[in-house]
């Protein structure tokens, strides 16, 4: 019975050997890896927390246009959505924009009020916090405004 066991083991791990590897060109790899498309890359995440409902939610915007609205709660979702080649032209624009390079961290008395809402933008290597009420540069208003709009063409 065990030189049963043993044979039967034996072909067990002689049948799951892989075949012998045979090399592959050096040519092929190369050249496949340069005809793969760059992966899109996150453009910028922007998260929204607080109010009283308790509100978590970030919007993340990727370079391709994807969108992805993950809400935090009792029954987290994450919602997915595309920005239109304007939209997602605009906010670059924005981004681009030297007035928004020297945007400073933050705006407002971030732990003012705890009914309030409170931001995030993060961008790159940039990251800016605000509340509701905060006095900001016109292009944060603009940008946040821009990305309100993405938030709300997302599918439920």
């Amino acid at each position: 019975m065990k030189r049963v066991c043993l044979s039967l083991f034996l072909l067990f791990l002689v049948s799951c050997g892989g075949a012998t590897p045979t090399s592959v060109p050096v040519t092929a790899t190369t050249a496949a890896t340069a005809t793969t498309a760059a992966s899109p890359e996150v453009l910028l995440t922007f998260a929204q927390t607080g109010g009283i409902a308790g509100i978590n939610e970030t919007l993340t915007v990727w370079s391709d246009g994807k969108l992805e609205l993950a809400s935090v709660s009792a029954a987290s979702t994450l919602r997915v959505g595309e920005a239109t080649p304007a939209q997602l032209s605009s906010i670059q624009t924005l981004l681009n924009d030297p007035e928004f390079a020297s945007l400073a961290a933050s705006y407002g008395d971030l732990g003012s009020c705890c009914d309030m809402f409170s931001y995030t933008l993060t961008t790159g290597n940039k990251s800016i916090a605000t509340i509701d009420g905060a006095e900001y540069p016109e292009i944060l208003a603009n940008l946040f405004g821009e990305l309100q709009t993405l938030k709300q063409s997302i599918p439920q």
